[in-house]
């Protein structure tokens, strides 16, 4: 995990979309910044790939998606970046940029959360990976919503990759995985979780699951891309 860091730190800050100085925040280039794909920051949960939320103990009062993940499309290439190859640096530096436009656009639902609860990673592959690209994007959300991230979330098995599953097979790989440490220290707060990008949201609605029965209130997400195949865990 330190040498990634270590490497991050000293690797110019270069746009993983098109290689170019990356002058938006350190993370990309002003052109991939507005060219990005876009997806409507504030949504009700309602799209067909989040259905799965509504049966949740804990469904989620908000979900909200920063671009529209498409493994063919080059700003894919962010979040490969970010998450495969020791890049927690820029991680982070893209959870910032799309607070800093959430915040910017919705100030009211900025505002209301208490604790960001990023999507744990089995203690194996995140010692193997170096570090969670969603605790990163976590702190780069905290850090400009003025919002702690919270550590007391856990994988307790190790799951196969999601990539490439069904949903049905989906939820059932990471079905009862996470537990929650602590549970008091959930009582009452609004929290919203944290992933990179969201597919079928079978691994959302399993924390979901697991905050609401720890007392949270209703959970909302905070995801930076959702796509309808890749990028999943």
């Amino acid at each position: 995990m330190l040498i990634s860091r270590i490497a991050d730190l000293l690797m110019p800050c270069e746009c993983p979309v098109c290689g170019a100085p990356a002058d938006a925040g350190g993370a990309l280039c002003a052109g991939c910044l507005l060219e990005m794909p876009r997806l409507p920051l504030y949504d009700r949960a309602e799209s067909a790939e989040l259905a799965i939320l509504a049966n949740a103990v804990c469904p989620p009062s908000f979900i909200a998606a920063w671009m529209l993940y498409d493994p063919f499309r080059p700003h894919a290439e962010m979040i490969r970046t970010s998450k495969y190859r020791g890049r927690p640096g820029l991680a982070r530096r893209l959870g910032a940029l799309f607070a800093a436009e959430f915040a910017d656009t919705y100030p009211e639902a900025a505002a209301r959360p208490d604790v960001l609860i990023p999507v744990p990673m089995y203690w194996r592959k995140e010692l193997t990976r170096g570090y969670n690209q969603a605790v990163c994007i976590a702190h780069g959300i905290g850090n400009v919503l003025g919002v702690p991230v919270a550590d007391n979330l856990v994988a307790v098995r190790p799951h196969a990759t999601q990539t490439r599953r069904s949903a049905q097979q989906r939820r059932a790989n990471i079905e009862g995985i996470f537990s929650v440490l602590h549970p008091s220290d959930f009582d009452g707060l609004d929290v919203v979780i944290v992933d990179d990008v969201i597919t079928t949201g079978a691994t959302i609605g399993e924390v979901a699951i697991a905050l609401g029965r720890a007392g949270a209130r209703p959970a909302s997400v905070g995801a930076m891309a959702l796509g309808m195949a890749g990028g999943e865990r």
